[in-house]
């Protein structure tokens, strides 16, 4: 047999055998195919697998019936997965899985292209761990794979990915070993419903879950509260919760754009208010209080929903709040705000710094209790550019205001009084433009506008309770219609009561005087010096009738009534008009003195001395006073007929009998002649 022949007959039987091993191949993958169609092998492998998966994890999982399609789609029905302590961690009615063959296993890794999960249910719950440590039954589930994958010779911890996944009635809820938190959501004990939810690229690495969430619905069973819509990319681990992109409608309220939280594990979420830290980004957020008393202890005064913008960073208890922009009602506050002792926010300490901004009182009724209400809603609504820095009832106010019944402008320190808020103190620099003072005080008969610059010190907001130090100057006040300006002051205010310098320079009143007026109490004590150098009595609504008056004073005495006046007064370079009437007196000096039996009053002018002494009341002396001078210019005139026609119209009338003892030293008879209207 030559070469050529050889050499055809192996080509021969080599060709036999590539085609029948290419046919064997064939012959078996068909054969494994169709072997793999039989539910009962699909089932038989597929538990076969389970077995050993839960007996290295110590999760036992199962499965009611599992179908291949090809070699790309699986279904399973009947899917749980329980923890060593035989709770259901997981149930599935029905999954569906989509994938690629060549892909579902890389390094390890999980990739799955799709899956629809309906009915599904997740309980999460605190198991035992080992000896001593409590975990939830997820984390130790992922923990377990995680070393299944180590020791297999692999780096970190095994991925699972999943493009897309749908989730139809589906079901999850937590319980941990932590307290429950009552009369609010409970974030250790909680169950939500989930008619829907639409995820893609979701992710598992480690203690990290991550998934982009298109669209949610779901309820929360306990407190029947629905979260209508959610949409993010959700990312949550040990270490913090991440929703960027978010937007949430839940309750009332609509939240955007972006919220991160950071923990030292999940447990802090029990604390949430003071161990769990917040970086947000808020944009045209609506926030419903009802929706928030939920979740954080917000004041029941706090009544309807704010608007937030801007950049969020700290706990609930500590933050600082940027680029703000909060709309409640009428109000609308711009700038930086910070708060550091929520949720008691009687001791909350606030750095509210606003650039243009709207205030109504009315809106802040949650913060001011009703009496300090009733004291600022009268400015109406503010315009307000400035700070505030303190404690709600401990705040200095640097800024200015305007409202609808002048403008303010202060760096003024207010201590509310919570119990009365007309005794509230306050400190500081105030100023008032055409400030309606009495519109403030609701009384507009005695004050009108006001214009001031000064530093205040005191106390009380209400006519009655004020009691204050003004150093300053008031360029303008409306007091019964007439409006006083160029003011000078340094002086205390309280009502019935003066003390202090005053300067007056207005056309119709030029006043420079140092001293004190007290009224209080009935004591009625005058002690003051200075010049009166002109006032138009009847220009300042004072008297109908024409009145100037100019002099020097020093005056000390007291008691307005006659029967209780005592001490003394100086008048020097006198001017006086009355009508067509005047008089001018170099000095006037009264003395007047009291004891239990007896009175005494003096009288100095340049014109006559005069002396009363006795047991009398000095009410009853000066309303007999005129008829005295008549009855002396009567015996000056010596008209017989005109003395009888007098002394006989006083026939049957009893006069006071009182006993006084009468010194006169005339000094100048023609200037008396003449204000008597005598002719001699």
């Amino acid at each position: 047999m030559n070469l050529q022949v050889i050499k055809n007959r192996v080509l021969y039987w080599l060709k036999v055998t590539v085609v029948y091993g290419l046919f064997l191949i064939i012959f078996f993958l068909i054969s494994s195919f169709l072997l793999l169609q039989i539910p009962a092998v699909q089932s038989s492998l597929a538990k076969r697998f389970l077995k050993s998966f839960s007996v290295s994890t110590d999760f036992q999982t199962s499965i009611n019936r599992m179908e291949f399609y090809w070699f790309d789609r699986l279904i399973i029905e009947g899917l749980t997965v329980e923890d060593p302590e035989e709770n259901i961690m997981i149930g599935v009615d029905r999954l569906s899985v989509n994938f690629s063959f060549s892909g579902i296993f890389q390094d390890k890794d999980i990739n799955l292209d799709a899956t629809v999960l309906e009915g599904a249910s997740v309980y999460l719950k605190t198991i035992q761990d080992g000896d001593s440590v409590r975990d939830l039954n997820i984390n130790v589930f992922v923990s377990r794979i995680n070393a299944m994958s180590k020791s297999g010779g692999g780096g970190g911890g095994a991925k699972i990915s999943i493009g897309e996944a749908i989730l139809k009635n589906s079901h999850f809820a937590m319980h941990t070993d932590r307290d429950t938190v009552s009369g609010m959501f409970d974030p250790n004990h909680f169950s939500l419903t989930i008619p829907d939810a639409s995820l893609n690229r979701f992710m598992i690495l480690g203690d990290t879950i991550e998934f982009n969430l298109d669209n949610l619905s779901a309820k929360e069973e306990k407190l029947d509260f629905s979260i209508l819509n959610l949409s993010t990319f959700f990312r949550i681990s040990q270490a913090g919760m991440e929703f960027r992109g978010i937007h949430l409608q839940a309750g009332e309220s609509i939240i955007s754009d972006t919220v991160l939280f950071t923990y030292s594990s999940q447990a802090a979420l029990s604390t949430f208010i003071d161990s769990v830290s917040i970086e947000a980004h808020l944009d045209n957020s609506i926030l419903n209080p009802n929706d928030l008393r939920l979740f954080f202890p917000i004041p029941e005064d706090i009544r309807t929903s704010v608007e937030l913008s801007g950049d969020f960073n700290g706990r609930i208890s500590k933050f600082r709040f940027q680029n703000m922009d909060l709309k409640k009602g009428n109000t609308r506050l711009q700038g930086t705000l910070e708060m550091d002792g929520i949720p008691n926010l009687d001791e909350t300490f606030i750095l509210l710094s606003l650039k243009e901004s709207n205030i109504d009182f009315k809106d802040l009724d949650f913060i001011f209790n009703e009496k300090t209400l009733s004291r600022l809603t009268p400015l109406g609504q503010l315009n307000f550019r400035g700070q505030f820095l303190g404690y709600p009832t401990d705040f200095v106010a640097a800024g200015s205001f305007i409202s609808s019944i002048g403008r303010i402008t202060s760096d003024i320190n207010l201590k509310i009084n919570e119990e009365s808020i007309d005794l509230s103190e306050y400190k500081g620099r105030l100023t008032l433009s055409d400030f309606d003072l009495g519109l403030y005080l609701n009384d507009t008969i005695r004050f009108q506008k006001v214009n001031m610059n000064g530093t205040l010190t005191g106390k009380g907001l209400t006519l009655q309770s004020a009691n204050f130090t003004l150093v300053g100057e008031v360029s303008s006040i409306g007091l019964l219609g007439y409006n006083y300006t160029n003011i000078q002051t340094n002086a205390r205010f309280a009502s019935e009561y003066f003390n202090g310098k005053l300067q007056i320079q207005d056309p119709n009143l030029k006043l420079n005087v140092e001293g004190s007026v007290d009224l209080r109490k009935n004591l009625n004590r005058i002690q003051i010096r200075g010049l009166l150098d002109s006032a138009y009595l009847h220009n300042l609504n004072l008297v109908p009738t024409y009145t100037f008056l100019h002099s020097e004073m020093d005056i000390d005495i007291q008691g307005l009534v006659l029967d209780s006046l005592r001490g003394t007064a100086q008048l020097r370079t006198i001017e006086a008009q009355y009508d067509d009437e005047s008089i001018e007196l170099n000095n006037i000096t009264l003395s007047a003195e009291r004891s239990k039996l007896e009175r005494q009053i003096v009288l100095n002018t340049s014109l006559f001395d005069a002396e009363v002494k006795g047991d009398f009341y000095f009410s009853n002396l000066f309303k007999d006073l005129p008829a005295l001078i008549k009855e002396f210019r009567l015996n000056i005139e010596n008209d017989s007929s005109e003395i009888q026609n007098y002394y006989t119209s006083k026939r049957g009338k009893i006069p006071n009998r009182y006993a006084a003892d009468f010194k006169f030293n005339l000094k100048n008879m023609k200037s008396i002649l003449d204000f008597l209207d005598i002719d001699v």
